[in-house]
């Protein structure tokens, strides 16, 4: 809790990484509990795919999808990169 109050007072965003995206019914409160705490912090979200090869992206779009409706993440829960 304390990293992220730390991470949301500094801007700083919190990866949803898509390999930690593919995950089970039964996995889900265990694999989004972070990003529940992050959330509940103020912190802000980006999606990051650390994909080698275009195939790496097939599920992406549906894999982060589920993760934002789990989450319950919406545009104002949105990571932006100021300039």
């Amino acid at each position: 809790e304390q990293l992220f109050q730390k991470a949301a007072c500094l801007g700083i965003g919190i990866e949803l990484n898509l390999s930690d995206m593919n995950f089970s019914d039964e996995e889900a409160d265990i694999v989004l509990a972070p990003y529940r705490v992050a959330k509940q912090c103020g912190c802000k979200f980006y999606c990051g795919s650390d994909a080698h090869r275009p195939r790496d992206f097939t599920c992406a779009k549906e894999y982060f999808e589920r993760a934002f409706d789990l989450l319950d993440l919406t545009e104002q829960d949105k990571f932006i990169i100021k300039k």
